[in-house]
């Protein structure tokens, strides 16, 4: 099982955990990547979700929402507030997983 998120507080980050069955334990986070231009103090990121039913074979897509503080520039700019995409390998993100399962 993979579970993909959001850093907590609004954070940069997009994290996963893994574990072997549902009901755990599941593993420490493991830091995917760095949501880019993420400055705090103007925007911030949140609801990382896997999509495994819109996924290639061999790979996992991931979206995160980015939004602004600054009201002017969401009227303004349309890139902000909708789902960005990315997308990770299965066969890097699993063994890393297993890895951190140790």
């Amino acid at each position: 099982y993979v579970l993909i998120y959001s850093e907590i507080h609004l954070g940069k980050k997009v994290l996963a955990r893994g574990a072997r069955e549902l009901t755990g334990p599941w593993s420490e986070a493991l830091h995917i990547t760095d949501i880019e231009a993420y400055k705090p103090e103007i925007n911030y990121a949140y609801a990382a979700k896997a999509h495994p039913n819109i996924s290639p074979p061999g790979e996992l897509i991931i979206t995160y929402i980015y939004n602004s503080h600054d009201l002017d520039a969401l009227i303004k700019d349309g890139h902000l507030y909708r789902p960005r995409f990315m997308s990770v390998s299965l066969s890097e993100l699993g063994e890393a997983l297993k890895n951190a399962l140790h």
